[in-house]
C-alpha cells in the first residue's frame, strides 16, 4: 500500500532538519555563516527532498542528484571558502545525515514501523513530525556533549569587525574579562580601538577631532565625537568615542553581531601583544553564549 506523502510535512520537517545538520556541520568545521545563509541552506535542503515525487531515476542519476544537491546545500549555507574547507563541510554534512538516518531507524524500532516511501534515494517515513524533530535534537545533543567532553579550550584568535558610515575594518582583538567599560548614555558595553588603527574607518575629519582631544586641545569640529569616562592606573579619564558602530566579534565557530555600539578610542594599543582592539567582559560573555 502506498504511503500518502504530505508536502507541507515533507518540506517543513526537512527544513528544520537541514538547519540543525548545517549548524552541526558548521560547529565541527569552525564555520559561522550568517543567519540568511543558514535559512537559505535549510530551504535548499528541504527542496532537495522533492525528488521523492519524481519518477524513478536510474541509479547513476539518483547518485548524481544526491551528490549535486549536497554540494549545492553546503555552498549555499557556507559559501565556497576554498576547496579543502568546502570538501570538509560537505563530508561532515554527509556523515551527519547518515548519523541521523541511524537515529531515525532506532526511532522506528521504538515507535513502530509506520508507512515508508522510498524513491530516488529519499526516504519518507510516516512518522509524526515530533518524532523526527526529536531524532534531530538527539543528534544535536550528542554532538554538543562530545564537544564539551573532548574539545580543548578555545585558543582561536579573536577578531573584531567594525562598520561605520559605510566603511569597514577588521582587526585582531584582545579579550579582557576585567574590562567592563560602559557608555553612560546607552548603558551598553563599549569596544576600545587604538586611534591609529581606526584611520580607514573614521576618515580625516573625525581623526583630526579625536587627535585634537587626546592632545588636550578643543576640536574645531567635533564631527559626532562624544566622551566616555573610564578608570586608568593614573586615575579617571575621558576617552573620545563615536556611536552607531556595527560590531562583529568572531572566535573560532562563535560569532556575535551588535548594531549601534559605541567605539571608544585609545591613544595606545593594548597589551600584551600590541593589539589594536579590545573587547571587554560584556562582549566576551555574550560571545561565549552565542552558537
Amino acid at each position: 500500500m502506498k504511503t500518502v506523502v504530505y508536502l507541507d510535512v515533507l518540506l517543513g520537517v526537512n527544513f528544520i532538519i537541514g538547519w540543525f545538520l548545517l549548524r552541526a556541520a558548521g560547529r565541527l568545521t569552525s564555520a559561522s555563516p550568517s543567519a540568511w545563509r543558514m535559512w537559505a541552506g535549510s530551504a535548499a535542503a528541504a527542496l532537495s527532498t522533492l525528488i521523492l515525487l519524481a519518477p524513478p531515476l536510474p541509479l547513476w542519476a539518483q547518485t548524481a542528484a544526491r551528490l549535486g544537491s549536497a554540494l549545492v546545500i553546503v555552498a549555499v549555507a557556507f559559501g565556497y571558502g576554498g576547496l579543502r574547507s568546502f570538501l570538509r563541510r560537505t563530508v561532515w554534512y554527509f556523515v551527519l545525515n547518515l548519523l541521523l538516518a541511524g537515529v531515525v531507524c532506532l526511532a522506528l524500532y521504538w515507535f513502530g514501523p509506520g508507512g515508508v516511501e522510498t524513491n530516488n534515494m529519499v526516504i519518507y517515513i510516516d512518522l509524526s513530525p515530533q518524532v523526527l524533530i526529536l531524532s534531530v535534537l538527539l543528534v544535536w545533543l550528542a554532538l554538543r556533549l562530545m564537544e564539551l567532553v573532548f574539545a580543548p579550550p578555545s585558543t582561536a584568535p579573536l577578531w573584531m569587525e567594525l562598520e561605520y558610515d559605510g566603511k569597514k575594518l577588521r582587526l585582531p582583538a584582545l579579550g579582557d574579562t576585567g574590562c567592563r567599560l560602559k557608555d553612560p548614555l546607552t548603558g551598553q558595553g563599549v569596544v576600545l580601538v587604538w586611534l591609529e588603527a581606526a584611520k580607514e574607518l573614521l576618515g580625516a575629519g573625525r581623526m583630526q577631532a579625536a587627535r585634537a582631544y587626546l592632545a588636550g586641545e578643543v576640536p574645531e569640529d567635533a564631527a559626532g565625537l562624544r566622551l566616555v569616562p573610564c578608570g586608568t592606573a593614573a586615575g579617571p579619564a575621558l576617552l573620545p568615542a563615536f556611536g552607531g558602530v556595527e560590531m562583529r566579534l568572531r572566535q573560532g565557530h562563535r560569532a556575535l553581531r551588535r548594531r549601534r555600539v559605541t567605539m571608544a578610542l585609545s591613544p595606545h594599543p593594548f597589551q600584551p601583544g600590541d593589539h589594536p582592539a579590545l573587547a571587554g567582559a560584556d562582549w566576551l560573555e555574550q560571545l561565549q553564549e552565542s552558537c
